[in-house]
C-alpha cells in the first residue's frame, strides 16, 4: 500500500529562500508544517489510501517570512490497482483485469520473474518512464500483448522496461499504442511484433537495445529517440516500419534496416541527463526538445515549452524539459498517488488521478512582514 504522498517542486528563483513549510489535511486533522531545508521533494507518511488531502508548500527566507502557499490536492491509491482496488502482484493485477480496465503501478522499481501477459483490450500505465520501473533480467519476454478475441486497445504508458531478451513483444494484438515509454538494454529487441501486429510507438527512448523495434508486423514509430542500439529500427519478411519525426544517434550496426527515413526524421546527438545511470531525460536546451510532430499535443509539458513536443519518452509529460529555465523537474523515488501541476501561489489544481508524484510549478513570492 501506497499510504503516502511525494510532493516535489522547482526551486524557487529568490536569492534569500534557505527552505521551505508544507503543510496538509483531510479536511479535520492538520499535519505539519514540515520544516524542510532548502530542497525539492517531501514524502508525507502515514496517510490513508483512498482519502483526499490537501497540500500547500510555501517558501521561507532568511527571516523567516512565507510566500504565499501553492496548493494541490491528491489521494493516495495501492502500488498496484485497477480502480483503486489493490493487487498484491502485478501478474495478480493483470489475471483479473477485464476488457476496458487498466492496470496503474506507483513510482516503483518492479522486479518480474516470469513474462507478464497483457490481453487485448487491458491497458498498463506506470506514473513516469523516469519512476516506474520494470526490471525484465533474463527473461525472454518482459511483457507479452497478445489477443483473446475480444478486441479492444492496449495502451502501454509511462514506464521504463528492461533487462530481458524482448522487451515488449506485441504477439498478435491489433492496434496496440505504446506511448511514452524507455526501453532500454534488452538483449533481442526493445519491441517486437509478430506478423499479424499492428502498433504505434510515440515518445519513446530506446536505448542499448539490440534492436530497438523489430517488426514482421506493421508498427508506426513517432517522436522517438533511438539511441545506442545495435539496429535501430527493422522491418523482416513482409513486415512494415513508418518512420516520423524520430533522431537516430549512434545506432552502431545501422539506424534503418529494410526502413525509409521518414518525414522529421534526424541524426542529432543526444545528451541526457544521466545517460550512466540510465536517467533518460533531456535538459533544457537539447536539440530533440520542440522537434517532435508538429500536429502533437505538448500542453503537459512545463511552460514555457515551445510550443512542440519534444522527442523522447517524457515529450509531453511534467518531467520534458522546459524551454527556457535550464532545469527538468525532478520526481521523488518512492510511490505515491497523483500527479499535478500548480501553477501559481494561491492557486489550485485538483487532479486526483489514481498514480504518481505530485509535481508542484511554485512561483514563490516571498511576503515580508512590516516593520515593527
Amino acid at each position: 500500500a501506497h499510504l503516502k504522498v511525494i510532493l516535489t517542486w522547482t526551486p524557487s528563483p529568490t536569492s534569500n529562500v534557505v527552505g521551505y513549510n508544507v503543510r496538509a489535511t483531510d479536511g479535520i486533522t492538520p499535519i505539519g508544517p514540515a520544516l524542510l531545508g532548502n530542497v525539492t521533494a517531501n514524502t508525507v507518511l502515514g496517510l490513508t489510501n483512498g482519502t483526499a488531502y490537501t497540500f500547500d508548500v510555501r517558501a521561507r527566507d532568511v527571516d523567516g517570512d512565507e510566500s504565499d502557499p501553492v496548493t494541490v490536492i491528491a489521494s493516495p491509491v495501492p502500488n498496484i490497482s485497477i480502480g483503486g482496488t489493490g493487487y498484491p502482484t502485478l501478474a495478480a493485477a493483470l489475471a483479473a483485469a477485464q476488457n476496458g480496465d487498466t492496470v496503474q503501478l506507483g513510482a516503483e522499481p518492479y522486479v518480474i520473474t516470469a513474462t507478464h501477459v497483457v490481453r487485448e483490450g487491458v491497458s498498463l500505465r506506470g506514473l513516469s518512464p523516469h519512476q516506474t520501473r520494470l526490471d525484465a533480467t533474463g527473461l525472454a519476454a518482459a511483457i507479452a500483448v497478445v489477443s483473446d478475441g475480444d478486441g479492444g486497445i492496449t495502451t502501454l504508458s509511462l514506464l521504463t522496461v528492461f533487462g530481458a531478451a524482448i522487451g515488449i513483444h506485441v504477439q498478435d494484438a491489433q492496434g496496440v499504442v505504446l506511448r511514452n515509454l524507455v526501453i532500454r538494454d534488452n538483449a533481442q529487441s526493445g519491441v517486437e511484433l509478430g506478423g499479424f501486429a499492428t502498433a504505434s510507438l510515440t515518445n519513446a527512448t530506446l536505448a542499448g537495445n539490440g534492436t530497438g523495434v523489430r517488426s514482421c508486423g506493421v508498427v508506426d514509430v513517432r517522436n522517438c529517440l533511438v539511441v545506442d542500439n545495435q539496429v535501430g529500427l527493422s522491418a523482416k519478411g513482409s513486415g512494415a516500419v513508418h518512420s516520423r519525426y524520430d533522431n537516430f544517434d549512434r545506432n552502431h550496426s545501422a539506424a534503418y534496416e529494410n526502413v525509409a527515413a521518414g518525414t522529421g526524421d534526424l541524426a542529432e546527438r543526444v545528451v541526457f541527463l544521466n545517460e550512466a545511470a540510465k536517467d533518460y531525460r533531456v535538459p533544457q536546451g537539447g536539440i530533440t526538445n520542440d522537434a517532435g510532430d508538429p500536429q502533437d499535443d505538448y500542453s503537459l509539458e512545463p511552460a514555457p515549452n515551445g510550443g512542440r513536443i519534444d522527442l523522447g519518452a517524457f515529450g509531453n509529460t511534467a518531467l520534458a524539459a522546459s524551454a527556457s529555465s535550464g532545469s527538468v523537474s525532478t520526481p521523488g523515488t518512492s510511490s505515491s498517488s497523483c500527479s499535478a501541476v500548480a501553477a501559481a501561489p494561491g492557486s489550485t489544481m485538483s487532479a486526483l488521478w489514481p498514480f504518481g508524484a505530485l509535481f508542484l510549478a511554485l512561483a514563490f513570492s516571498i511576503l515580508r512582514r512590516p516593520p515593527a
